[in-house]
């Protein structure tokens, strides 16, 4: 046994030296400047995957082993290409350095993550370049000789091509070497991307899933409800998660070695993740309830197994605890833990599905409120009390995450999944809700779980919730992982859909049941992009307004563009009276050019049999169909008693927008096409599909089912620049899912409608 350690520290250390004197060196400035549209791609080294080219030839299979790789994509084979996770006891770049001394690897690098969250698999022995018309063949031969490339392939695209990446020079050096040529159009890596299609899980029981997709599927002992679900499948097209975000799930510990777990566990590296216990640093699952949580925040998509977590791509950092007879203290000291572990990742999140049965404990706040100071999201549970809101999660500093049941309202005694003894707490401390009856998830393996297999399907409980709304901060936070805890936090309760027939406050967007809404997947992802927005403002003729029954009042409404982008936006108004809002009017689809302000004079009539009283008279902007509110505004006027003789008998308003500030048409035209939300959606028979041109363009629309068929084309013609209406007559049709996808030369836009009968 001697001699064998002594064998190993010896090889350990021939292998630290052979990386020390010639070794990988990281490359420093990892960026790149896209000069067509003037954007520079700041790259991140990832710290989990690694790109590697092999040798025509080589053997695969025998790389990984020696190496101790883990697929995170599926083999490129006739690519020569593999993605790969170290799980070697070496560093990265150590890691990295032995496999480009591997006779059978060509090519080693890390994988790169841009400042927008995405991931980018740069072959690191291929560079691209465009030329601009008009250079002749010789002389793009001549620049590519001269940074010391040759074509590897010549793109059918004039002008363009893959080419070798220098030997001797710094990668992303070459490219912007390539950009300082005046006929260069762009340079950039050679990217190789994985499952661009629209996205839908190949997982087993993805299907059985109503919380990610509800397509009325009946769970035992529920009702069949339709689309009452977060949204997943449409948002995943835009973001699923990435490694360097972190879910560290607070609980009884996960099954390390369950299939559809394993792959996103982060490294241990040694550190004890077991808080109830002092003799075992392991974190492995001794209470089925951790494992459980951690298949809904993040299980392994898209593996033709089991189940689809929220955040496909997240790391998983599993501390065990004891929910049965545990200490508090070691609960805060979990907490504290994972904090300490934050400058390490883009992201962390604590997924809390527990509470304090002793009530108020100071450790445990002091531990979250240091969380919530070091950019850490702290998620809890509210509780399963049909009451107040528990603790921890009544805490200002937690995300208190309610229960909703399949048919989109607060998981109560009497809701409709059958399940009478338990209800989910709720009160003004609730942020948002998310689905918790009767979910499919992870479960130990065998017969120690839940279960007698690998998988549970009466998960339920707001502990089910919070791993949801964990889940979805995970990908919004990889999406932009510029974002701070706190905008994260926003971004999920801004996008929340106000479900359940529940009062939401006008001014706060709250309710006492379920918080700002039930959790949107779909919507978040499109706020976390960045996406359009607006400002909203209203200015009365006269204040105060004081007006009898059957009159009416002037105001001048306005609306912005304040972003360097073209956008679309909808407006609505109504009024608050008695804590119940009234939507009034609503005006759709309103295009607004970077920097474009437009205003509309606008009259308000008051009906004759409007009650005395104070009124908020409240303007939002955003989208309408998606309850996404970028700006309100609001002011008060007062109703007296007496009625004004042969009045106004409704609620109307008159008035229009004012488009553009002088009569140049073209200054309303958008900068690039746009295909609005369509309207109504979900919708009965017809929905309206407007989209808009910045220029006349051989346009195309189509209708495609779910499984991506053509089932009807709208419009194939050559259209006029600006703005276009169709309307879709579905009456033929069956109820479900259908996408509209418009073409404008090689551009295309899709988006989804549901169909309900």
């Amino acid at each position: 046994m001697k001699v064998r350690t002594i064998g190993f520290v010896a090889l350990f250390a021939f292998l630290l030296g052979i990386c020390s004197a010639s070794g990988y060196s990281p490359e420093n400035n990892t960026f790149y400047y896209d000069k067509l549209f003037s954007k520079t791609f700041e790259l991140t080294p990832s710290s989990e995957e690694i790109v590697v080219v092999f040798n025509p030839g080589a053997k695969f299979e025998e790389v990984k082993s020696r190496h101790n790789l883990d697929e995170a994509q599926i083999l490129a084979e006739n690519k020569l290409i593999g993605i790969y996770r170290s799980a070697s006891m070496f560093t990265m770049s150590y890691t990295i350095d032995l496999l480009n001394r591997d006779q059978m690897v060509k090519k080693a690098a890390p994988a790169f993550i841009d400042q927008e969250g995405f991931t980018k698999y740069c072959i690191p022995t291929e560079l691209t370049v465009r030329f601009n018309d008009g250079v002749s063949d010789l002389r793009m031969q001549e620049i590519i000789s001269a940074i010391g490339s040759e074509v590897i392939r010549k793109q059918w695209t004039p002008g363009y091509f893959t080419i070798s990446a220098p030997e001797g020079k710094s990668y992303f050096g070459a490219i912007r070497e390539l950009c300082t040529y005046d006929e260069v159009k762009f340079a950039e890596p050679s990217i190789i991307s994985y499952n661009d299609a629209c996205f839908t899980p190949n997982d087993t029981y993805f299907n059985q899933q109503w919380a990610l997709k509800n397509t009325g599927q009946s769970c035992t002992g529920c009702l069949p409800y339709f689309s009452h679900d977060i949204d997943a499948e449409v948002g995943w097209d835009t973001g699923r998660g990435a490694p360097g975000v972190v879910i560290s799930v607070i609980d009884t510990g996960m099954d390390l070695t369950h299939p559809d777990l394993a792959a996103n566990l982060l490294p241990r590296n040694g550190d004890d993740w077991d808080f109830a216990d002092p003799y075992d640093g392991s974190p492995d699952d001794e209470g089925d309830h951790g494992t459980c949580c951690c298949g809904i925040a993040a299980a392994v998509s898209n593996n033709n197994l089991g189940v689809a977590g929220v955040a496909h791509f997240c790391r998983i950092m599993p501390l065990r605890i004891d929910l049965s007879s545990g200490y508090n203290q070691n609960r805060a000291d979990a907490i504290n833990y994972a904090t300490s572990r934050r400058p390490d990742f883009d992201g962390l999140i604590l997924s809390n599905s527990w509470h304090m049965s002793s009530g108020d404990f100071t450790a445990v706040h002091d531990a979250i409120v240091n969380a919530y100071n070091n950019n850490v999201l702290p998620v809890f549970s509210a509780g399963n009390t049909n009451g107040a809101v528990n603790y921890p999660a009544a805490y200002p500093e937690a995300m208190a995450v309610a229960a909703t049941s399949p048919c989109d309202e607060r998981k109560s005694l009497s809701s409709c999944d059958g399940e009478s003894w338990w209800g989910s707490s709720y009160g003004p401390e609730l942020d948002c809700a998310a689905p918790g009856v009767k979910i499919y998830t992870t479960d130990r393996q065998g017969g120690a779980g839940y279960s007698t297999g690998d998988y549970f399907d009466q998960f339920s409980g707001s502990s089910a919730a919070c791993p949801f709304v964990a889940g979805l901060a995970g990908v919004i936070w990889s999406l932009n992982p510029t974002l701070t805890n706190v905008e994260v936090w926003a971004i999920i309760n801004e996008s929340a859909d106000q479900v359940g027939g529940y009062y939401y406050d006008p001014i706060t967007g709250k309710s006492n049941e379920l918080g700002h809404g039930r959790i949107n997947l779909a919507t978040a992802v499109l706020i976390a992009q960045g996406g359009p927005c607006c400002d909203v403002n209203m200015i009365p003729d006269s204040s105060p307004i004081v007006i009898p029954p059957g009159s009416s009042f002037g105001l001048t409404g306005v609306i912005s563009n304040p972003s360097t982008n073209a956008i679309i936006t909808d407006v609505w108004v109504g009024v608050k009276y008695l804590s119940n809002f009234f939507q009034l009017w609503y005006f759709p689809n309103i295009p607004l050019n970077p920097g474009q302000t437009i205003s509309a004079h606008l009259n308000q009539n008051v009906p004759v049999y409007a009650p005395a009283g104070t009124y908020n008279y409240i303007a939002y902007c955003g989208d309408h169909d998606l309850a996404t509110k970028c700006d309100s505004v609001y002011f008060d006027f007062t109703v007296t008693s007496a009625v004004m003789p042969n009045g106004a008998t409704d609620w109307t308003l008159s008035g229009a927008w004012e488009y553009g500030l002088d009569n140049d048409a073209s200054n309303n035209l958008p900068s690039r096409s746009i295909l609005s939300n369509a309207y109504p959606n979900p919708f009965n028979a017809n929905v309206n599909i407007t989209f808009d041109l910045p220029y006349p363009a051989l346009s195309e629309l189509n209708i495609y089912n779910i499984l991506g068929q053509k089932v009807e084309t709208l419009l194939k013609a050559t259209i006029e620049a600006g703005r276009h209406n169709i309307t879709w007559d579905a009456a033929d049709y069956s109820s479900g899912i259908y996408y509209y996808k418009l073409t404008i030369g090689e551009e295309t836009i899709t988006k989804r409608l549901a169909l309900l009968k």
